[in-house]
């Protein structure tokens, strides 16, 4: 651990990133999109598919009311996805 009970309050102060400078440097950085081709996605979905599959076949259909249970948890992340798409 290091000491720092000599250091003056200035010299803390200084001793602290400086979160402008920070903020700055990242102020206009914009992520590359990931791109995923039709073929990879057609591959994913493939797998979706049959991991679902292997799913039911291990623990069954989920029964009305579980279904209900899902369907209500994801009605708000589905209306936020829809409205950021608009």
């Amino acid at each position: 651990m290091l000491d720092r009970s000599d250091l003056t309050a200035a010299d803390r102060a200084d001793a602290k990133p400086d979160d402008d400078e920070f903020e700055d440097e990242w102020a206009d950085y914009v992520p590359d999109p990931i791109v995923i081709s039709e073929a990879r996605r057609k591959e994913l979905r493939e797998e979706h598919e049959k991991y679902i599959r292997e799913l039911f076949e291990e623990v069954g259909e989920p029964t009305a009311e579980e279904m209900a249970r899902a369907e209500a948890w994801w009605r708000p992340i589905e209306e936020h996805l829809n409205k950021n798409r608009r």
